[in-house]
């Protein structure tokens, strides 16, 4: 994996594609982490960058200033059947929309995906183009390990990741 840090302080110039996924220790909560594994020992490209990010995700606002277009995987309760993903190509929207007349929370250890956008927003950063990849949970119990189901699903959920990711590198070879 390698280091975006430099573009964020004028270095290097932006990386085109970066994927990260948001986890933490509990559960079906590590999904993203797996993910991000799982395509490290493939090999990606040199125009992408695999990054994990620890939930709360206040240190995502950084990692996205980094990249042209992210792809975000995350673990979510959106009622599927339990490893089952949806991808979400305008991202932004969503994580706009999902905020809209919710409760306002006054510590970062509330903060999640969305409430980090909403931050984004707020200082008026440049965000890239993302792209929302999340995967239905069956449990986050603390410190546990990732349930069987979801291990089970780890193969498919790569091939539909993959999918997604070369979906946006062919965006961006047209795009130039």
């Amino acid at each position: 994996m390698r280091n975006a840090l430099p573009a964020l302080f004028g270095g290097a110039k932006p990386l085109t594609i970066g994927v990260i996924g948001v986890g933490s220790a509990h559960g079906d909560d590590q999904i993203a982490w797996y993910l991000i594994d799982q395509l490290a020992a493939r090999g990606v490209a040199d125009n992408i960058h695999l990054e994990k990010v620890l939930a709360p995700a206040v240190s995502l606002i950084h990692s996205l200033q980094c990249y042209e277009r992210v792809i975000l995987i995350d673990a979510a309760d959106m009622g599927l059947g339990a490893g089952e993903c949806t991808v979400i190509c305008d991202g932004a929207k969503v994580l706009s929309s999902q905020l809209q007349g919710a409760e306002c929370h006054f510590s970062s250890h509330h903060m999640g995906v969305a409430e980090m956008w909403q931050l984004a927003q707020q200082l008026e950063l440049s965000m890239p183009q993302i792209n929302l990849f999340a995967v239905q949970i069956e449990h986050t119990e603390t410190l546990s390990p990732i349930s069987h189901t979801l291990r089970d699903r780890l193969p498919q959920l790569g091939v539909e990741l993959d999918a997604l990711l070369g979906s946006l590198q062919a965006g961006l070879a047209h795009q130039r």
